[in-house]
C-alpha cells in the first residue's frame, strides 16, 4: 500500500482510472463464485492470474508481512484499538487494490501485466493473513512486555 508513492503517476493510463468501480464491482460480484484452487502457488508466466482463481495465492504470504506492519500502533495504544485499526486498515487495503487505480498499480509493482484483481473470497483469505500477522505482533509485544 504504502508503495503506491513509488509509481510514477505518469505511467498509469488516465482514462484507466476514471473508471474506478469497473474492477471493483467484478470483485465484489466474484463472492457468488467459489474459488477453482484452495491453494495456487504457481507462477504467473504471463497466462491465468492465479488470484482469480484460487483462495489463497503466493502474494497471500505477504500479507502477514503487512498485518504486523498494520500493528504498529500496538506499541502506543490499546490492543482493541490496535485489533481494529489493523482490520481497517486491512480491508481498506483490499477494496483499493481492487480498483482500476489499484489495478494499474499492482500490474506496475508486480510486473504482471495480467493482472485483474483477486476475487472476493481471496480478499477474505489476505485479510485473515493480515491479522495473523497482528497476531505475531501480539505475541511479540506480550513476550517482550512491551505493552503501553
Amino acid at each position: 500500500m504504502f508503495l503506491i508513492f513509488l509509481v510514477p503517476l505518469w505511467s498509469i493510463k488516465a482514462y484507466e482510472l476514471f473508471g474506478m468501480m469497473n474492477y471493483l464491482s467484478l470483485w465484489w460480484e466474484s463472492r457468488n463464485e467459489c474459488p477453482q484452487f484452495i491453494f495456487d502457488f504457481r507462477c504467473n508466466d504471463g497466462g491465468l492470474d492465479t488470484s482469480k482463481t484460487a483462495l489463497v495465492d503466493w502474494w497471500s504470504l505477504t500479507h502477514v508481512l503487512f498485518g504486523m506492519l498494520f500493528s504498529i500502533p500496538l506499541f502506543f495504544i490499546d490492543v482493541g484499538w490496535s485489533c481494529l485499526i489493523c482490520l481497517g486498515l486491512s480491508i481498506l487495503y483490499e477494496i483499493i487494490e481492487n480498483t482500476n487505480l489499484g489495478v494499474c498499480i499492482g500490474e506496475i509493482i508486480c510486473c504482471s501485466p495480467n493482472y485483474r484483481g483477486d476475487n472476493f473470497w481471496n480478499s477474505v483469505a489476505d485479510v485473515m493473513f493480515n491479522m495473523c500477522g497482528f497476531c505475531i505482533m501480539l505475541l511479540y509485544v506480550i513476550n517482550s512486555g512491551s505493552f503501553p
